[in-house]
């Protein structure tokens, strides 16, 4: 059996805009972040692409890459594996993946949370 030894994560922010409705402007940004809202919707946007990439590595050094999808605020994905999902894989069996999704999911099922970052 080949064990998880190390979970990574890595919040990547790459400069790059597509323009939302055809419009061209932020009206509405928040300062100091490159976060604005759209004139026609209440949900915010970025003017970079953003996701966080996660590396397992397992104990006969083997090596795989997965992608928590995080368009805004992936500092806040990434604070999640690297302190409770990460943890939680070290030791693990990494042939189980559908053993590990479930009792990944179940860990942040607790206390009603059941949408946002918590959501499976």
């Amino acid at each position: 059996m080949t064990r998880i030894v190390q979970v990574e994560a890595f919040a990547v922010a790459i400069d790059h805009h597509y323009k939302v409705a055809g419009i061209d402007h932020h009206p509405g940004a928040f300062p100091g972040t490159p976060y604005y809202l759209e004139p026609a919707w209440s949900q915010v946007y970025s003017t970079q692409l953003m996701t966080c990439l996660v590396r397992v590595t397992t104990d006969d050094g083997t090596q795989g890459w997965g992608e928590c999808q995080a368009p805004i605020t992936p500092e806040v994905t990434l604070a999640v594996v690297e302190t409770l999902l990460g943890p939680a894989l070290l030791g693990r069996d990494a042939g189980d993946l559908e053993g590990e999704r479930d009792r990944l999911a179940a860990l942040m099922a607790v206390r009603g949370h059941h949408a946002g970052y918590f959501a499976t």
